[in-house]
């Protein structure tokens, strides 16, 4: 197995994932949150559509940083 080094990734890349998960998972949160309160149902399929949508992003997010060995990282850059 390749170094990630090796592999062309970075500690940035790793922070730039973990911006982007934070982001999906805040997301995907968000419209869970709005589910639950009483919506038309437009707005309900709209955000049920959010959520499972940036709920999928954020694991295929983990996913990319699993396959380039760039896992996400919580630095002051992300926070």
């Amino acid at each position: 197995m390749h170094s990630p080094a090796e592999r062309g990734t970075t500690e940035p890349d790793a922070e730039a994932l973990a911006s982007v998960a934070m982001i999906e998972k805040n997301e995907a949160v968000a419209a869970m949150q709005a589910k639950s309160k009483q919506l038309s149902q437009p707005v309900a399929e709209f955000a049920g559509s959010l959520h499972g949508n940036h709920g999928m992003n954020f694991s295929q997010t983990l996913k990319l940083g699993e396959q380039a060995d760039a896992r996400p990282v919580i630095t002051p850059q992300v926070s």
